[in-house]
């Protein structure tokens, strides 16, 4: 190719490119005009009129300021909250006494107004110290002694309780800002020692005092018998178990003659020489499990506590039957008494309770002191209301014989009898409220039957550990009519073995239990359930 030719390809080829340029930039002119033709009238507020009447978008008309200072909304200003410190100091002194010794600590640190009402309103009207008002959560609620000790026996009590770090500061933090008249430290026990007792200076009105499970001395009760002469209810539970304290209950015994209430169970170094010295305006006394009490000890509470209404004696196998006689005799006010896990041989005269005119609830489970000699002494006390015969082996039908006597009998608990085999004569005859019969062998489904259909008086009956089969026992029984009931009868069944679905009735309702373990009625033979604590 000649050089002229290349010279007009190249001019050729560059012009085209140039106009490949320019077509693109004009293509994409257009279609960036295009797209924006496209946007702007949907932006318009007037767009919907231009696409009906396919006219072109008109621009919205202008208002004059008058027009827009008329038409628009008047915004007012945000409200504002009211806060706690705009209550009434009365009112912030109400709020304040449903809260926690926790939260009034807190609320202390908010401002000097909200601890000026704490202090002069709020902590002056607080005088119970526990666990429940410490917490004041319902989520971990307050259960028993008795529950406590067993959940601290299978170590399920950190999972149980909402637990604080209460020390002996703490307690005297809440001493220097309230009047507290009922002390209850038995939870505590793990962070507490017998030195919270040097705090006790500061409560000189405490009237009731909690401090079981907690380790104490000599010095120690002398200290809170010097300052709180006021006492009237005291629990020392498992408190003497390293070293011999009787001189120091020799001087609380002395120094707080108002003493009415006063449990010393669990103390396996309480030997009683300071029973001498008990205030003879005494009521109830627990001495469970105080197997090293001296004979004679016993002997002198009997003359000294003359006024006693309430013993419970478990486990004490230190003195003849003779001397328990002559000491029940001398307590002539008794209306709770509990002679309860007692083993002598058979060779033993048997207890007599034909002084107890005023007698009211007993308890003789574990005990082969009692025989059918015993039974006919129950004739003498016209008051008896409820017994409890647990495990009583040496018994059979004839000892029921013997109870009919007893009038005002109400409530009877005969479990783990191995003799007994027929009960609806006794209940028709009694007319009782109650009854329990579990894990005794010998009661048939006919019985059971009975029990459940004929027997109207009866609003609690236990049927735990029976020879039946429940899921065909009771829906026989509660399908029929009952129109002589006027009470529902509460049934205490094994949960195991119901059947499924329960049986549905207009005159029973059924309670699943565990086969071991405390029964929900077990309250109505139980005397340590019995004593009104001060609220």
């Amino acid at each position: 190719m000649s050089e002229e030719n290349i010279k007009k390809g190249l001019m050729e080829s560059g012009s085209s490119k140039t106009l490949q340029k320019r077509k693109r930039k004009i293509s994409e002119t257009g279609l960036h005009d295009g797209i924006n033709s496209m946007i702007i009238p949907k932006e318009s507020k007037y767009w919907m009129r231009s696409m009906k009447s396919e006219s072109q978008t008109a621009a919205a008309p202008k208002k004059s300021r008058k027009q827009t200072s008329k038409n628009a909304k008047q915004v007012k200003p945000p409200e504002t909250a009211m806060l706690l410190t705009d209550l009434p100091n009365e009112i912030l002194g109400k709020i304040t006494g449903f809260l926690s010794f926790d939260d009034l600590f807190r609320l202390e640190r908010v401002n000097k107004r909200i601890r000026a009402v704490v202090t002069a309103y709020t902590w002056p009207q607080k005088h119970t110290l526990d666990h429940e008002s410490i917490i004041f959560n319902t989520d971990y609620p307050k259960i028993s002694l008795a529950e406590e000790r067993s959940y601290f026996r299978f170590n399920q009590r950190r999972n149980y309780f909402k637990r604080h770090n209460v020390n002996n500061k703490s307690i005297k933090m809440v001493f220097s800002r309230a009047k507290i008249n009922n002390l209850d430290l038995s939870i505590y026990h793990s962070t507490l020692t017998y030195q919270v007792s040097s705090s006790f200076t500061m409560v000189p009105h405490l009237n009731v005092l909690n401090l079981s499970f907690i380790r104490l001395t000599n010095n120690s009760l002398r200290t809170i018998a010097r300052y709180c002469p006021l006492l009237e209810e005291i629990s020392f539970e498992q408190c003497f178990c390293d070293g011999k304290v009787e001189q120091g209950l020799e001087v609380l015994f002395t120094k707080c003659p108002n003493i009415k209430y006063l449990n010393l169970a669990e103390n396996n170094k309480l030997y009683g020489d300071s029973f001498s010295y008990i205030p003879s305006g005494l009521l109830h006394l627990n001495l469970a499990n105080c197997y090293n009490v001296n004979a004679n000890a016993i002997g002198a509470l009997a003359e000294s506590a003359m006024n006693l209404e309430t013993l419970i004696l478990e486990n004490y196998d230190n003195a003849a039957v003779a001397n328990f006689n002559s000491w029940l005799g001398k307590l002539k006010k008794l209306r709770f008494l509990e002679v309860s896990n007692i083993f002598m041989g058979q060779d033993y005269p048997s207890l007599d309770f034909s002084n107890f005119q005023e007698l009211e609830m007993l308890c003789l489970r574990y005990n082969t002191l009692v025989n059918a000699a015993s039974l006919k002494t129950l004739q003498h006390c016209p008051n008896l209301q409820a017994i409890d015969l647990r495990f009583g082996n040496q018994f059979d039908n004839s000892a029921l014989d013997l109870l009919k006597k007893c009038k005002s009998l109400q409530y009877c608990n005969f479990s783990n009898w191995s003799q007994l085999s027929n009960v609806v004569d006794f209940v028709k005859h009694l007319k009782l409220q109650y009854i329990a019969i579990n894990d005794c062998r010998e009661i048939n489904a006919e019985t059971v039957h009975k029990l459940l259909t004929e027997c109207a008086s009866l609003c609690h009956v236990e049927i735990l550990g029976l020879n039946i089969d429940y899921q065909k026992v009771l829906p026989e029984a509660l399908k029929e009519p009952c129109p002589q009931r006027r009470n529902i009868l509460h049934l205490a069944a094994p949960r195991a073995n119901l059947p499924h679905p329960l049986t549905s009735c207009n005159w029973a309702k059924i309670i699943p239990c565990e086969p071991y373990g405390p029964t929900p009625f077990s309250r109505f033979t139980s005397i340590r359930a019995q004593y009104p604590r001060k609220q």
